[in-house]
């Protein structure tokens, strides 16, 4: 009797031990997997490696993008526009942009002041309002790297810098007083451009691209230095 429950007592333990090292090695299995599915050598690690998945390199950048001037006190401004660039290597490239700014609302200032009987008359008494804008600049991208939403999708990332200079055409007040019905005047004035920006790639050829801009430039009352935040989609043509 005494023997057989021994030989009970050993089975149900040896059952146990095999019971536990199944679970523990299908938990090192799960761990494993999740490990591998992240980092493991079958992944391509453009970074570590020296080498991207993307390359931007002897390629053409054709951009479409619209967006907002948000920082204008009477008027806030939704540009579109196209930006063509050309990149020499993964660091170095050069672009040229034009945005139309004609599109334009009264900002809460503006709104505040026609309700409360103010007598504005807002195409001259406000100040200038963009119309349009071409810069040449130069691009320049230092970091490449991978970005992960909800542990689940790994997308690929360019981070860029943006300085040059072009032109702004505005329409701002005629300067003589003496004009019974003063209009707006065009002019045309050379700016400075600093900005930035993320690339995100979607396939070899088509990135969203998000940037945010800075540019300066003399008016009539002042230097102005409005920003422009735009989104936009990016194509990308064959090496050349």
């Amino acid at each position: 009797m005494r023997s057989n429950i021994i030989g009970v007592l050993t089975f149900c333990l040896a059952l146990v031990a095999l019971t536990s090292a199944g679970t523990a090695n299908a938990q090192e299995r799960s761990i494993e997997d999740d490990l591998a599915r992240y980092w493991s050598a079958d992944r391509e690690m453009p970074v570590i490696a020296g080498d991207r998945l993307y390359v931007t390199e002897k390629r053409i950048e054709l951009n479409v993008h619209g967006g907002i001037l948000p920082n204008d006190a009477f008027f806030t401004g939704y540009p579109i526009g196209l930006t063509a660039g050309y990149h020499f290597d993964s660091i170095w490239g050069i672009e040229l942009l034009a945005d139309y700014n004609g599109l334009m609302s009264d900002s809460e200032l503006t709104t505040f002041l026609t309700k409360n009987g103010a007598g504005i008359r807002k195409n001259v008494d406000l100040g200038d309002q963009q119309v349009f804008r071409t810069d040449l600049v130069a691009a320049f991208s230092p970091l490449y790297g991978k970005w992960s939403f909800q542990t689940y999708k790994i997308s690929h990332f360019d981070l860029f810098f943006l300085a040059g200079a072009g032109i702004v055409v505005v329409d701002e007040p005629e300067l003589d007083g003496l004009d019974p019905k003063p209009e707006p005047v065009t002019a045309v004035h050379p700016e400075g451009l600093l900005g930035g920006g993320f690339r995100f790639f979607v396939t070899d050829w088509v990135a969203v691209r998000l940037d945010a801009r800075w540019h300066l430039y003399p008016s009539f009352d002042g230097a102005k230095a409005p920003a422009v935040v735009t989104l936009g989609a990016s194509f990308f043509t064959p090496q050349l």
